[in-house]
């Protein structure tokens, strides 16, 4: 994968997966967009949430992914991520638009229809975690179902701006620190 293909995938799964979370939520319901984004707590305790329940997430998965049962796993993710070597802005950028977009279609208009659960599945398994060929690909893959359902939790109860920040928190952690692993093993150069 190139950066750009990244950024491409980034932006358009932004746009594709908001417009169709809208769309789906617009025609079928139960619930608007903004009702979801509006939530049951004000923005700042959804924002404050959403950065410790990401926060924490993000830091348990890093730590999980470095135990030696999953080092395998950790480096599958750090060849495709490392090599792009993305910086700061982009490692924000990414994780936005995956955050914002995914976030809109899975828990905001495909969580009401198939609850929290199903859709913590559903999602995963589009991620590619849950592999029947490789068993710590699955186990990790358990463990983010776990970490989706509470984000799915956090957007029925606090509002779907919670999950989102959470969602682009955790990225932010994984995605930097894939980055330094690859570059701290292949040139010791610090991330920008």
């Amino acid at each position: 994968m190139t950066k750009r293909t990244l950024f491409v995938l980034a932006i358009g799964s932004l746009v594709v997966f908001t417009v169709l979370g809208w769309g789906i939520m617009a025609h079928f319901g139960p619930v608007t967009l903004t009702n979801s984004l509006q939530g049951g707590a004000p923005l700042p305790m959804q924002a404050g949430l959403g950065l410790m329940v990401g926060s924490v997430v993000g830091f348990l998965a890093w730590n999980m992914v470095n135990l030696p049962f999953f080092r395998k796993t950790r480096d599958f993710f750090v060849d495709i991520i490392g090599p792009l070597k993305l910086n700061w802005t982009e490692v924000v950028m990414v994780s936005c638009c995956a955050g914002i977009g995914e976030e809109i279609l899975f828990r905001g208009a495909v969580q009401p229809h198939l609850g929290i659960v199903w859709t913590s599945i559903l999602f995963v398994a589009l991620h590619g975690y849950l592999n029947p060929f490789d068993s710590r690909m699955t186990t990790y893959g358990l463990f983010m179902i776990l970490a989706i359902c509470l984000l799915g939790w956090v957007a029925v109860k606090y509002g779907l701006i919670t999950a989102i920040v959470a969602h682009t928190v955790i990225d932010v952690i994984l995605l930097y620190l894939l980055t330094r692993t690859y570059l701290t093993k292949t040139e010791d150069v610090p991330l920008e």
